[in-house]
């Protein structure tokens, strides 16, 4: 989820780390749904295939990548942000999470709509344009690895 949105955006920016290096693109699915206590309905959607960027950083011995997506332009100044991968499986896909405040909290799913909450945030940037350029302190001080064994769609395990 997401709040205290002052601007319009259309670049959703996330970082994760893989198994491996990637050698192709992926196609992910993004989402904006309505606010609520759990995703409400679904405001856009948007699919695009999209190159990783390795960003130089290295957490937990692995290479951070980041992905940023074009969407539809948005005003909604909280919400929820839903992202799925479609194809492009390999190598796994571990979204970077964050336990630092403010928190927003994120639902997974089992791929058929059973979803549980997570009490942690992920690392998300909205913006209009390009995104802050990642930063190892950030990362030191924000960033832990989340490793699912699940599929899922709002904390994501991308095949």
């Amino acid at each position: 989820s997401f709040s205290g949105v002052t601007g319009s955006f259309n670049t959703v920016t996330i970082w994760v780390m893989h198994d491996a290096q990637p050698t192709m693109q992926r196609s992910i699915r993004v989402e904006v749904c309505a606010a609520g206590a759990t995703p409400g309905s679904v405001l856009s959607s948007s699919t695009s295939n999209v190159n990783p960027v390795n960003t130089g950083e290295i957490v937990s011995g692995y290479a951070v990548w980041e992905y940023t997506i074009t969407i539809p332009n948005t005003t909604l100044s909280s919400g929820w942000i839903s992202v799925q991968a479609l194809s492009g499986g390999s190598p796994t896909f571990y979204w970077l999470r964050t336990d630092r405040t403010p928190v927003y909290p994120a639902y997974q799913t089992d791929g058929v709509d059973t979803y549980s909450y997570t009490s942690f945030g992920l690392s998300m940037c909205l913006s209009n344009g390009a995104a802050v350029p990642f930063s190892k302190w950030a990362v030191v001080a924000v960033f832990v690895l989340l490793i699912g064994a699940v599929s899922f769609r709002f904390v994501r395990r991308m095949f």
